[in-house]
């Protein structure tokens, strides 16, 4: 009878810390003014011309998601052709609180550095796409 009012007692202040760890998240993203789908997708440079043949990168970034735990990804890539269009989307809807963002070179630049990282307790599904000429 006394374990079974502890494990109730257990299992009631998980719920409530959960609660309101998930709360204190919200309150952040509602204080930065975080808005569904602002910031977890990016469309930088000339995008409207992109076409097939000047991909120079594409890559599918998919990491499950872990409760309590941040995913993040880095993706780096250096070429010769030099990034006129960068597109990193959601391959399914992202919670609010994702971020996509170029760390070191992009548009203008024949290197760029992305880093993803996701909602905590949120996994990753996000299709990248980098676009360039050859520079001759």
């Amino acid at each position: 009878m006394y374990y079974h009012k502890f494990y109730n007692t257990v299992i009631f202040f998980f719920i409530f810390g959960v609660l309101h760890v998930k709360s204190d998240q919200v309150k952040n993203e509602q204080s930065k003014n975080i808005q569904p789908g602002k910031e977890s997708a990016l469309r930088e440079g000339d995008c409207a011309k992109a076409v097939l043949a000047d991909m120079v990168y594409q890559d599918h970034v998919r990491k499950p998601g872990i409760p309590f735990i941040t995913r993040n990804a880095t993706l780096p890539w250096h070429g010769d052709a030099k990034i006129y269009c960068v597109i990193v989307e959601p391959d399914r809807e992202q919670t609010p609180g994702a971020r996509v963002s170029i760390k070191d070179g992009g548009i203008n630049h024949t290197f760029v550095n992305l880093e993803i990282v996701s909602k905590t307790g949120e996994g990753l599904d996000y299709v990248v796409q980098v676009f360039g000429k050859n520079v001759k």
